[in-house]
């Protein structure tokens, strides 16, 4: 969902997104191993390969991204030659002032997604698959207590659907490993992002975000989805005044 521009300039939200970092090559991906051969890798946190998503600035603070993890599967099937995943997914991520470690908020987003395993006809196939994302659905509240426009509100990620080039793919390799298999999974995600305000609800379009699933949650700190704005820079004064006379008491 996309905002006017005269909305846009009303409350400077210039970048409610999910930073990109890094680039996915061979040394930056390590491979997960797994008992099976069974898709998704549940419990296996998809995160940036490094140098890392960082810290991003979320009005006066900064976001220090968590981990995108696949957290249970609501369906899978096989149809058409291809498999259809539909998984439970949760992300977190505490807030950091720009400039300090002490952590001073937090946002929890939970939801589902969606995804086609192309040409995999069973879960015990091995080789190399494209996997198309074909839904994200999540949302869940900020916790800033120090920012009353943005403490409570709700945030939305759903993929974007604005641009029909903006695919959201990847691709999953299984492989052998003696007894057990070893799997590469990597996507790039479009996404579309939607702050709830009191008067409007703005968003904006952000990708292609990486996601690589990695092996050990000692790797969870070179997290994605670090969300790189909610920022209300240059109207950020405006709005709090307007917002305030119009929901008083406020903050």
């Amino acid at each position: 969902m996309q905002f006017s521009r005269s909305k846009q300039a009303r409350f400077g939200f210039l970048a409610a997104g999910v930073a990109l970092s890094g680039a996915l090559g061979g040394s930056a991906q390590a491979s997960v191993v797994t008992p099976t051969a069974s898709l998704p890798l549940i419990g296996v946190p998809y995160v940036s390969p490094p140098p890392g998503a960082g810290c991003f600035t979320i009005a006066t603070a900064c976001v220090n991204p968590g981990p995108f993890i696949q957290t249970g599967i609501v369906s899978d099937t096989f149809s058409g030659g291809s498999q259809e995943i539909v998984a439970n997914v949760t992300y977190y991520a505490t807030l950091t002032p720009p400039m300090g470690t002490t952590i001073i908020g937090s946002v929890a987003l939970t939801g589902t997604v969606d995804e086609t395993v192309i040409g995999r006809a069973s879960n015990t196939e091995t080789g190399s698959f494209t996997v198309d994302i074909t839904e994200l659905s999540l949302s869940g509240p900020l916790s800033l207590p120090g920012e009353p426009l943005l403490d409570g509100r709700t945030l939305m990620v759903g993929l974007d659907t604005a641009n029909p080039s903006d695919t959201s793919s990847g691709t999953t390799t299984i492989a052998t490993d003696g007894p057990a298999f070893k799997i590469n999974s990597f996507f790039d995600v479009f996404v579309d992002i939607t702050l709830d305000l009191p008067t409007t609800s703005p968003s904006t379009s952000v990708g292609p975000i990486l996601l690589v699933a990695v092996p050990e949650p000692s790797t969870w700190a070179m997290a994605l989805l670090g969300f790189a704005g909610l920022a209300f820079a240059a109207y950020r004064r405006p709005v709090r005044r307007s917002l305030r006379a119009a929901t008083r008491p406020c903050g």
